[in-house]
C-alpha cells in the first residue's frame, strides 16, 4: 500500500489541464469550477496549463482568475499565451479555424493523440510541474482529459514525487467510444490509457454512462462528477434578443450529423407547418453555433427558410442571454446507444435557464433524458408524432410554462465539485 500523508483541513492541489479560461470550452468551465470552489473553501490550488493559440478558439470566457495560482506554460515557441483582451471574440477568425477543423476532423480524430500538437507541451509542462512540486508537497494532482498529454504529465509527476494522481475523463476517445478513429489508433490509444490508469489513485468522469464503461474496461471503481453549471441564468442580463413576439425554439452548440442531428425535428416542423398553418406566424427556430451550413442545407430541403435562422457562433455570455429568453430550448440527445453517457455541457446550461427543454432523441431512457425529467425542466420525445403534438400544445400556450429551479440545484458546479473532492479524499486517505 502506498504511503500518503494524512489529509489536512487545508489541502494543496495541482490541476493539470489544457482548457482553462479565457478559452471558451465546456472543459474550461469544469476545471475553473474546481479551482475556484476549492480555493474559496480554503485549499491552496495551483493550475498548470498550456499557452493558448488561435486554433484553440475564442478567448472570451471572462471569468476572474486574478485570485488563482495559474501557471501558463508556452509550448509552441516563446509566444506568450493569448489573453481575453488580445482578441476576445473575433467571429470571422474563429469561424475560419472551425471550418478548417471541420474539414480535417476525420483525419485528426482518426490519428488521435499521434497528430495532436498539444503533445509538444509534455516537456514544458513537466519542467514547470517539477518546479512547483519541489517547492512543497501537494496532497494530490488531478488532470482532466483530453488531451492525453495532461494525463501523461500528471502520471509522471505523480511517480516522481510520490503524490496521488486523480485521472479525470471528460470524454472517452478510445475503444468503442471512438469517433472516426482508425483501428490502429484505437488500439494504441486504448493501450496507452489502460497502462496510465493503473497508476491513478482515483478515476473520475462526467456521467454514469461513461463511468460504467470505464469500470467495465478497467475493473475498478470510477467516480462521477457532472459538469454542472456555474452562472445561474436568472442572474444574467435578461433583455430579449428578438424584436418580434414569436415563440423562439433555440439550439446552441455543436451538431454531429447522424449522431446529434436536428434532421428528425426539422422534418417534423416542416410537416407541422403544412398541416397547421394557423400557428406558423408564431413559430421561430434559431440555431447558434459553428454548423451553419449543415442546418441551412436541411432548412432548404424542407422549406423552412421562413421560420428558421442560423446565427453562427456567439460569445458565451450572449449565448446565456439567448437561452434565458428562448420560448423553448432544443436539446438533441445522442442517437447512438453506444454514445450513452456523453452529456454535453449545454445540457446543464439549459437546466439553469428556467426555460422549458425539448429533448429530441431515439430513446427515453438515456441519462440525459433522466436528468431533464428528474430536474422537472422539460419533456422527452422520440418520434415525429410526439414532436407534432408538443408543437401544437406549445403554440397554444401563452406563454410557455416556466420550470422551477429547485431540481437543477443539485447540478451546480460548486455542488458537483465538492462532491468530487469528498470522493477523492475518501479514496486516497480512507485506508491510510
Amino acid at each position: 500500500m502506498e504511503a500518503y500523508p494524512k489529509r489536512m483541513p487545508g489541502m494543496k492541489i495541482m490541476i493539470v489541464t489544457h482548457a482553462f479560461p479565457p478559452m471558451n470550452a465546456t472543459a474550461s468551465h469544469r476545471v475553473y469550477s474546481w479551482a475556484k470552489t476549492w480555493s474559496e473553501d480554503g485549499h491552496e490550488v495551483h493550475i498548470l496549463t498550456t499557452g493558448k493559440h488561435t486554433f484553440d478558439g475564442s478567448m472570451d470566457l471572462n471569468y476572474d482568475i486574478s485570485d488563482l495560482n495559474v501557471h501558463v506554460v508556452p509550448y509552441l515557441g516563446k509566444k506568450r499565451a493569448r489573453q481575453a483582451s488580445d482578441d476576445g471574440f473575433k467571429k470571422n477568425n474563429i469561424e475560419k479555424w472551425e471550418r478548417i477543423k471541420t474539414y480535417t476532423r476525420k483525419f485528426r480524430f482518426g490519428m488521435g493523440m499521434f497528430t495532436d500538437l498539444r503533445m509538444l507541451a509534455f516537456g514544458p509542462l513537466m519542467r514547470e510541474g517539477r518546479k512547483l512540486l519541489q517547492e512543497g508537497d501537494f496532497d494530490f494532482i488531478i488532470s482532466s482529459y483530453p488531451p492525453e498529454v495532461v494525463h501523461l504529465v500528471a502520471c509522471r509527476l505523480s511517480l516522481e514525487f510520490r503524490t496521488p494522481w486523480v485521472a479525470d475523463y471528460r470524454d472517452l476517445w478510445f475503444r468503442e467510444m471512438r469517433l472516426f478513429q482508425y483501428r490502429l489508433t484505437t488500439f494504441l490509444s486504448g493501450l496507452v490509457n489502460r497502462r496510465l490508469l493503473r497508476k491513478a489513485k482515483v478515476i473520475s468522469t462526467v456521467s454514469k454512462g461513461l463511468s460504467k464503461r470505464l469500470e467495465e474496461l478497467l475493473n475498478r471503481q470510477v467516480r462521477v462528477s457532472y459538469n454542472g453549471f456555474i452562472k445561474p441564468q436568472w442572474e444574467i442580463d435578461s433583455s430579449r434578443p428578438w424584436k418580434d413576439d414569436k415563440i423562439h425554439i433555440v439550439y446552441t452548440g455543436r451538431l454531429y450529423p447522424g449522431k446529434r442531428d436536428p434532421r428528425t425535428f426539422l422534418q417534423t416542423v416542416s410537416t407541422f407547418r403544412k398541416s397547421e398553418p394557423s400557428f406558423d406566424h408564431r413559430l421561430a427556430i434559431d440555431f447558434y453555433g459553428y454548423d451553419v451550413g449543415y442546418v441551412e442545407g436541411i432548412a432548404k430541403e424542407f422549406g423552412l427558410e421562413p421560420c428558421l435562422k442560423t446565427h453562427g457562433f456567439v460569445p458565451y455570455d450572449e449565448s446565456l442571454r439567448i437561452q434565458r429568453n428562448a420560448g423553448v430550448l432544443l436539446f438533441l440527445d445522442w442517437a447512438e446507444e453506444s454514445a450513452e453517457g456523453i452529456l454535453t455541457g449545454k445540457l446543464f446550461e439549459y437546466l439553469t435557464s428556467r426555460r422549458p427543454i425539448l429533448c429530441v432523441g431515439t430513446r427515453k431512457d438515456t441519462e440525459a433524458a433522466d436528468i431533464i425529467r428528474n430536474a422537472e425542466c422539460g419533456v422527452v420525445v422520440t418520434c415525429g408524432e410526439e414532436i407534432h403534438s408538443y408543437l401544437h400544445e406549445l403554440l397554444e400556450q401563452e406563454p410557455p410554462e416556466t420550470p422551477g429551479i429547485e431540481g437543477a440545484a443539485f447540478y451546480s458546479r460548486e455542488n458537483q465539485t465538492r462532491i468530487l473532492l469528498e470522493q477523492i479524499t475518501h479514496s486516497i486517505y480512507s485506508a491510510a
